[in-house]
């Protein structure tokens, strides 16, 4: 975690920098050109290059647990939804039941890591479809169920594929969890979608 809040202040601080120079000289180019179609290809470059800013911000946030203190668990996975949601290629959803209690930074961004993953495999995996969220409070846990309309894949049949097919993300996440002192369950049938949940005591 400390190297990739590295890798957030670095993005931030330094390719966020020079980007944003970039797109000041094109915004002045852009300004000085007399060619209209030199200008306007220079209006769809500056487009993608301030597209590329914000994607590059946003990847910093992700990445830096002052995020999540600031903005706390249920913000952050709001966030990360919004993100999907700009893609055009998701619709997602998030719902939260109970008392939102404040758990112990570590804790909750371990969790949010956790979320992160799950929809990290949604895009590699399903690449459109929906995404909802639930967090539910209880006076004696926090379970939180991530669940896609997605393909799906039969969870015996990924237990015994060799481990260079079946990858390592749950198994990650799973030990992620168990470190915190919770439980992980994965829920998946073909052709009726996913759904990860995972527990942790409050």
């Amino acid at each position: 975690e400390h190297t990739l809040n590295l890798v957030g202040l670095e993005i931030h601080d330094n390719v966020g920098q020079v980007l944003s120079l970039v797109k000041l000289n094109l915004e002045r180019m852009s300004e000085q050109t007399g060619s209209l179609p030199v200008h306007e290809k220079m209006i769809s470059t500056l487009g993608l290059t301030g597209q590329v800013i914000n994607d590059l911000r946003n990847l910093s946030k992700g990445l830096n647990p002052d995020f999540v203190q600031e903005f706390g668990l249920a913000g952050c996975i709001r966030f990360e939804l919004e993100r999907l949601n700009n893609t055009a290629s998701f619709e997602t959803g998030c719902t939260i039941t109970g008392t939102p209690l404040k758990l112990e930074l570590p804790t909750e961004f371990v969790l949010y890591r956790v979320v992160q993953e799950c929809l990290n495999n949604v895009i590699k995996h399903v690449r459109s479809g929906t995404i909802h969220i639930a967090l539910d409070y209880s006076p004696e846990q926090l379970t939180i169920e991530v669940k896609d309309n997605g393909k799906g894949f039969d969870p015996d049949q990924l237990n015994l594929a060799a481990p260079s097919v079946k990858g390592s993300g749950l198994g990650n996440m799973k030990k992620r969890i168990e470190l915190i002192g919770g439980s992980f369950n994965c829920i998946s049938t073909p052709g009726k979608g996913t759904s990860v949940q995972f527990s942790v005591p409050v």
